[in-house]
């Protein structure tokens, strides 16, 4: 599609096609990755407002919980200003805006320590030919975040990094499967909020045409997913919120938090955070 885009014919993508792309994403999992998961899980904590979410979509029976769309657009400064901190940090983009996100999620839920769900890609298991086929190729992952009030921002952003890279060395088991075979019992309530970063995805010479314009999620047991994207040099932000999921939260609110943190953390000049 970028091909047609700068004006190229493409060539036909090389064999494997998709179907056979999709039988080996469901090889068995390897015995390795499958015991990270059940070590890292044993003391995963909660997910923010699991409990309350759960209690929530069983007084709606059947009916999806109505789902709303908070949005905001970084401006290219403080979006510069953001990926220069990664940059010194030695982190990328997405963990930076990760962590604030978790902050600002903990402190919503009255917890110290949360687990997320990560929207991840299956393209790293895919031979490189796959680059050329469009298919599902998405995955998730827990991940469990435990916050300390003596660390500096920068200190827990490079923390949140290592982890992260720990944890995608062994992302084959995707999260829904990770908790099933665990049995957590604190995550026994699912994991409603999910963090999905699109940073990367669209290649520069298709933007604007491959930018997100409009979507809107139904995933079932989902009561917030973060999205965001780049276009034009500057960070879009989207929160599609199930309020009736999210009882004593107010989403305007905790977005508006995020905001002013990474407007903060980009115009901060203190190293510490």
């Amino acid at each position: 599609v970028s091909d047609l885009l700068a004006g190229a014919i493409p060539e036909r993508p090389a064999a494997p096609g998709l179907a056979e792309l999709i039988g080996l994403l469901q090889s068995p999992y390897r015995d390795t990755d499958t015991a990270y998961w059940q070590r890292r899980l044993e003391a995963a904590p909660a997910a923010p407002f699991a409990a309350v979410a759960r209690h929530a979509a069983a007084r709606l029976g059947r009916r999806p919980a109505p789902r709303r769309v908070i949005e905001r657009t970084l401006t290219t400064a403080t979006w510069e200003a953001l990926t220069a901190r990664a940059r010194r940090l030695g982190v990328s983009p997405t963990t930076l805006v990760l962590a604030a996100f978790a902050e600002i999620i903990a402190a919503a839920a009255g917890q110290d320590a949360t687990s997320l769900v990560l929207t991840t890609s299956e393209r790293p298991r895919l031979p490189r030919t796959a680059s050329a086929v469009a298919g599902p190729f998405t995955s998730n992952m827990i991940v469990p975040v435990v916050l300390d009030s003596n660390e500096s921002f920068d200190s827990y952003a490079c923390r949140l990094h290592r982890q992260l890279w720990a944890d995608l060395a062994h992302a084959a088991v995707p999260g829904v499967v990770a908790l099933r075979e665990k049995r957590n019992r604190v995550l026994a309530d699912g994991a409603p909020v999910v963090f999905t970063s699109l940073l990367g995805m669209v290649p520069a010479k298709a933007e604007p045409a491959l930018s997100p314009q409009y979507a809107l999620s139904q995933t079932s047991g989902v009561a917030l997913d973060h999205q965001m994207w780049e276009s034009g040099g500057a960070l879009t932000l989207r929160w599609e919120a199930a309020d009736a999921l999210l009882p004593g939260m107010h989403a305007d609110v905790e977005f508006a938090r995020l905001v002013n943190r990474l407007a903060g953390l980009a115009a901060s000049a203190d190293p510490a955070g």
